[in-house]
């Protein structure tokens, strides 16, 4: 959510999109990429997800992937598994127009885990 390059490619390289050895042209893709998904946690206010043209967006930059010469690196199964529940998520809210203030929502999500009253049992 800070749109820091280095902790992007940090945290794509622990969960399995880049390794070390990765050109570098492929991994300022896979950041891109990874950038572009993350629009509604990088967006102040409400995302208009009915009124954005993020899917197109990141199926012409899944394309130029696909069609590049860089060795391919498949995510785990579990990264591929939360993949698909977010695009179904965002495919909802965009056919029922939703406006929502994800960028607050997820702020308030990891203001709790890291306040460890959030954890006491009840």
């Amino acid at each position: 959510m800070d749109d820091d390059l280095a902790e992007l490619v940090d945290a794509a390289c622990e969960v399995g999109y880049l390794a070390p050895a990765d050109s570098f042209n492929y991994r300022m893709a896979i950041a891109d990429l990874i950038r572009c998904a993350a629009e509604p946690a990088l967006c102040e206010g409400h995302y208009l997800f009915a009124e954005s043209g993020l899917v197109p967006l990141l199926n012409d930059k899944l394309l130029y992937l696909h069609n590049s010469a860089e060795p391919q690196r498949i995510p785990p199964a579990d990264v591929l598994f939360l993949h698909r529940k977010l695009a179904g998520i965002f495919l909802l809210c965009a056919r029922i127009r939703a406006q929502v203030d994800v960028r607050s929502i997820l702020r308030a999500h990891l203001e709790c885990i890291d306040n460890e009253a959030c954890h006491a049992p009840a």
